[in-house]
């Protein structure tokens, strides 16, 4: 049976019933294949497939922009710098990586609309092997807000997660993060 949980919030989380676990676990992060590598190797292990910062001033840490563009800008939510994606039509923003076999996944993100934007819409979507989940859609100003998705895939090998975003519009995306429960 496929269970799925999809949760848009402003402000912070609360409880999330059985994914409370997955608020912790180890500093892992991905090989230069993009594979993940977390401690989440045995059932019921709790692991981080990514963390993604924005900290480099040369490009948004492996996220691809499609029919817009992806820059690194100052300031971020806790640091030095967020990415900013601006989109140029039907755009989307998106990372994959590849997972060693399905679990619950949880990814969360700070996200707000540039300063010289309007509020818009976005959306988050997990994809697990080019099937898609569940999408969780909400407002967007020019506060920082968190937005968090999660879904289960039992026999997953990739997940990919991609931000949908309106046709003329920027949204700055921070301290993104994506773990997974087996």
């Amino acid at each position: 049976m496929r269970r799925a949980l999809v949760i848009f919030a402003i402000g912070s989380i609360g409880a999330c019933s059985s994914l409370d676990d997955l608020s912790t676990g180890s500093d892992a992060g991905s090989n230069a294949d993009g594979a993940a590598t977390s401690d989440a190797g045995e059932a019921g292990g709790v692991g981080e497939v990514f963390s993604d910062h924005f900290e480099s001033a040369l490009d948004c840490d492996g996220w691809i922009p499609a029919y817009g563009n992806a820059t690194p800008v100052g300031p971020g939510y806790m640091s030095m710098r967020s990415c900013r994606f601006c989109a140029t039509g039907s755009s989307y923003f998106d990372k994959t990586v590849s997972v060693d076999g399905g679990g619950t996944f949880l990814f969360a993100a700070e996200v707000r609309s540039a300063d010289t934007m309007p509020a818009t819409q976005v959306s988050v979507l997990l994809y697990f092997d080019a099937t898609a989940g569940r999408n969780s859609t909400g407002p967007v100003d020019a506060t920082w807000q968190k937005v968090t998705v999660a879904d289960t895939a039992p026999n997953a090998t990739t997940v990919r997660v991609r931000f949908n975003a309106m046709s003329g519009t920027c949204t700055l995306i921070d301290d993104a993060v994506l773990k997974w429960q087996r």
